[in-house]
């Protein structure tokens, strides 16, 4: 209902993180790796930030749904509840709510070692 909207905009960020992931992760191996590119490796490093940040935008609007559920009176059901049996509706974190934040971390994580395979690289091409 008033959440609708949030939703759209999360399966929208997942939509672009999994496009990002996949396209950046065979750039990178191709381009990057086996032909040595080094300005390709550091955009895909920094790809995985944007990446990273998409993933923090989810798992914020996700919070964000999940604390507003609790507060409405209504509970989203078809129809009006009392605050009675509002409240006996128990709404906890997922599996996806800690997914999400796997993925923020596994994603910043990998953002560091592209950029820092970068910079292994480059002081490569140096010598």
């Amino acid at each position: 209902m008033i959440f609708l909207g949030l939703h759209n905009i999360v399966a929208s960020c997942a939509i672009l993180i999994i496009l990002l992931l996949i396209v950046c992760t065979l750039v990178g191996i191709i381009v990057g790796i086996l032909n040595s590119q080094v300005l390709a490796t550091m955009t895909v490093g920094i790809i995985y930030l944007v990446s990273t940040m998409f993933s923090l935008f989810i798992v914020t609007i996700m919070l964000t749904i999940l604390r507003g559920e609790r507060k409405q009176s209504h509970c989203l059901a078809l129809e009006i509840l009392t605050d009675q049996l509002c409240s006996s509706r128990t709404i906890k974190l997922s599996y996806s709510f800690v997914f999400g934040c796997i993925l923020v971390v596994l994603s910043f994580t990998t953002s560091v070692l592209w950029l820092s395979l970068q910079e292994k690289q480059r002081k490569f091409a140096q010598h």
